[in-house]
């Protein structure tokens, strides 16, 4: 009967806040990546945003403008450089972007002038929930931002799910069929 009565609390908790992100949810639209769906950062702080809608990273008098851009084609970086709020030629930034996802597996990025931006040579996968690590060199100077991207996720204090018997376990393989 105690475990039926907790399952019914955990199922509410949980009920409870689908409906507060439900409520909380961003309209969806152009967004901070430059793509049509929303992407993290809505539990986060509000960051500086470039004229193309970016994260906008700054060092100094340098910074990158960074987006993900998937307009009738896979989601891949694109990527904005400026120099004293000028444009910067994307001939003359190297930069790399290395993704870490859940489960520590991480993504390299390395990335290409093109057409005024710098272009990621990888499709960004779903789900775009990962810790971004960006480098870049811009006349003979190191550059280096980190930041969280996390979508998807929800965090439930231990003692909460201990309290309502919550438990995870990492899932495998499986086949599943249709009934």
């Amino acid at each position: 009967m105690k475990a039926n009565i907790k399952a019914v609390i955990a199922v509410a908790v949980i009920s409870v806040l689908l409906v507060i992100a439900i409520l909380n949810k961003p309209e969806v639209g152009h967004d901070s990546h430059g793509h049509g769906h929303e992407h993290g950062d809505h539990d986060q702080e509000e960051y500086a945003k470039g004229p193309h809608g970016g994260r906008l990273l700054v060092q100094n008098d340098f910074a990158l403008e960074v987006t993900i851009y998937e307009t009738g084609l896979p989601p891949e970086f694109r990527v904005y450089a400026y120099h004293d709020d000028q444009a910067v030629d994307a001939e003359k930034v190297m930069l790399d972007i290395e993704l870490t996802r859940i489960g520590n597996r991480k993504d390299r990025i390395r990335f290409t002038p093109t057409q005024g931006y710098l272009r990621g040579d990888a499709v960004v996968v779903e789900p775009h929930s990962f810790e971004v690590s960006v480098s870049a060199e811009y006349q003979g100077k190191a550059y280096a931002w980190h930041y969280d991207n996390f979508e998807g996720r929800t965090q439930i204090p231990a003692d909460i799910a201990d309290e309502m018997n919550i438990q995870t376990e990492a899932a495998g393989p499986v086949v599943l069929t249709e009934t």
